[in-house]
């Protein structure tokens, strides 16, 4: 310290310098002991860090990909494992494939599992389902039971199977396709779709109308059911498994009163033979038609032909060459001529089937007997259709021919009665022409007309010409056929003679 002396300032003044000596070893010691709590607590931080690190590695660290290719090609099952049954502690995976390869085998030839439906009986074996295992999958999952996962895991894992060991399960796995095929198959076997109700036209009713027939429930395979069924039997080894297949009800779509509901305003313009002869004479008078015009039932059964006098046909055909037996031909032909001709309409009736099929009439075509075709002659019938080896339809190439033998036989008992020769289609111009010459006076030729319709049809639409304008329009789409028609009818006109002699 400075100590002023006398006389410099009239005062003393003490002055120090420094701290005392006893502070100074206060705060350094202060210095030394915060360094040294400073470096616990980084040592602590660090040996805090090593150790989650340590847990971290333990918890998430699993094998490298090497190492378990190692256990897999040469390591040994850990005691307690089991597969399928079969304890392979000890093995390697190769030994082990080796014992359990042929117990599946062997299993898979007991897969017999069955689907029972009433008297039918659909099997599924293993073969049938090319079935396939997970053996490889298993073994391996097996070898690397408490040695793939993590230091954590495999601990537990080893623990399990000290305590209570380890199975695992070899199963079977089916090929879907193969299955959903089958059972696809059996749907075939026992749907029975429900059938709609239906109506159906009723030509012989006073006004047009409908006879409706009610709609019958019916059942399908429930398909997915049986499908899982199946694979659930293979997954719980239940290899000889008798499976009866759901069946879901079908009801029809429609009811009867909503059928019977939406035919109301068709009943209304539904097509009967009242109608068509309606329109026929209404053309006529409409249009001043002044040839004669015909309206002609064709192979007409007893109640057609009685529903067409009343409705006013100009001609009857009834055919009764199908009845049981020509009694009841003769007796109805005489009841049908009688009301016919009360009414001024004639009457063709038919004795000895024609060849081929004719509105649902068939026949095979024998010859006509002619004391039967002279009893119907004589019921007073305007014409008469006789078998004589004709047939309807087209002409098979081994036909025989025209019975002119027979034709003359029956002309002979029959008189002047205009005979009628079906089946005109196919048969040779000159047989034709004789047979016309012995008295046939009726040609029936609808299958010419429609051959030749079809292929003139066919080829409007062949060219493309339905696709270009509006050539698909109906009218235009027709009109070729309807002309081949008029073509071809003029062309049989002059084969048979009848051209110049229409009526006057």
């Amino acid at each position: 310290m400075d100590i002023n002396t006398p006389g410099s300032s009239g005062r003393t003044r003490v002055r120090q310098d420094s701290q005392p000596a006893q502070h100074k070893r206060k705060k350094k010691n202060h210095y030394r002991a915060m360094s040294r709590k400073l470096l616990v607590l980084i040592c602590l931080c660090i040996v805090g860090l090593g150790a989650v690190l340590i847990l971290r590695l333990h918890y998430t660290h699993t094998p490298s990909a090497k190492k378990l290719h190692s256990y897999l090609s040469g390591g040994a099952y850990l005691s307690g494992i089991v597969i399928d049954g079969k304890n392979v502690s000890g093995m390697t995976l190769d030994e082990a494939r080796s014992e359990i390869a042929p117990l599946i085998n062997e299993a898979a030839k007991n897969i017999n599992i069955r689907v029972s439906h009433g008297s039918d009986l659909w099997v599924f074996t293993a073969a049938d389902m090319k079935v396939s295992t997970n053996l490889e999958y298993a073994l391996a999952e097996a070898m690397l039971y408490g040695r793939g996962g993590t230091g954590a895991a495999n601990k537990d894992a080893k623990k399990e199977l000290k305590e209570n060991g380890r199975e695992f399960d070899v199963s079977f796995t089916p090929d879907m396709d193969v299955i959903r095929a089958r059972v696809a198959e059996i749907a075939a076997k026992i749907d029975t779709p429900a059938t709609e109700p239906s109506a159906e036209a009723n030509e012989w009713a006073d006004s047009p109308g409908f006879n409706y027939h009610e709609g019958v429930s019916g059942h399908v395979l429930d398909q997915d059911a049986l499908i899982q069924a199946i694979v659930d039997a293979i997954t719980n080894k239940d290899y000889q498994a008798v499976i009866k297949p759901d069946l879901v009800t079908q009801e029809p779509t429609h009811s009867m009163d909503w059928l019977k509901e939406n035919t109301q305003f068709i009943a209304k313009w539904q097509t009967s033979f009242k109608i068509v002869s309606q329109m026929v004479h209404q053309l006529v008078e409409d249009k001043n038609v002044t040839v004669p015009v015909a309206l002609h039932l064709d192979h007409g059964t007893y109640e057609d032909a009685l529903k067409c006098i009343e409705a006013g046909f100009t001609s009857v055909m009834y055919d009764g060459s199908h009845e049981a037996d020509f009694e009841t031909n003769l007796a109805r032909t005489a009841e049908i001529v009688k009301i016919a001709h009360n009414k001024g309409i004639s009457v063709e009736a038919e004795v000895g089937g024609i060849g081929g099929v004719e509105d649902g009439v068939a026949s095979s075509g024998e010859l006509a007997d002619p004391e039967q075709c002279k009893a119907i002659a004589d019921l007073g019938v305007d014409f008469l259709a006789c078998g004589i080896g004709n047939i309807h339809g087209l002409y098979p190439a081994n036909w025989a021919g025209l019975s002119f033998d027979r034709l003359s036989e029956i002309k002979a008992l029959t008189g002047d009665l205009p005979l009628v020769l079906h089946g005109g289609t196919g048969i040779p111009v000159d047989q034709v022409q004789k047979a016309i010459s012995l008295g046939v006076s009726k040609i029936n030729v609808n299958t010419d007309l429609q051959v030749v319709f079809a292929e003139a049809t066919r080829k409007y639409i062949e060219s493309g010409a339905d696709q270009q304008g509006k050539g698909y329009d109906p009218r235009k789409l027709l009109k070729p056929g309807r002309e081949a028609i008029v073509t071809r009818t003029k062309e049989l006109i002059c084969e048979f003679g009848s051209d110049g002699k229409a009526w006057n």
